[in-house]
């Protein structure tokens, strides 16, 4: 019965924040206009540096398997100058 006379008590109003003048309000917006603006800009450069180092990833996967295919032909190349060496 008590949790009856609970309920039926009026409920407190939700807390409203102070009012805030109309200038504050003004620098308010302009300061998450300006923020929300830097945010874009950082996610476009970091779109594009992500992009930059994909290309570099592979540029770095081309030169190595350049290089193993160079280090093989120097290693057939030593092959036969020793092959030639001996046979002189």
């Amino acid at each position: 019965h008590s949790a009856s006379s609970a309920s039926s008590a009026p409920r407190p109003l939700p807390r409203q924040p102070p009012a805030r003048p109309p200038e504050a309000l003004a620098k308010m917006r302009s300061e998450i206009k300006t923020l929300a603006e830097a945010r874009q800009h950082c996610s476009a450069d970091l779109r594009t540096a992500k992009e930059e180092l994909e290309a570099l990833r592979r540029e770095l996967a081309a030169i190595s398997a350049d290089n193993a295919q160079l280090r093989s032909g120097l290693h057939s190349v030593m092959v036969a100058l020793d092959e030639v060496q001996r046979q002189l």
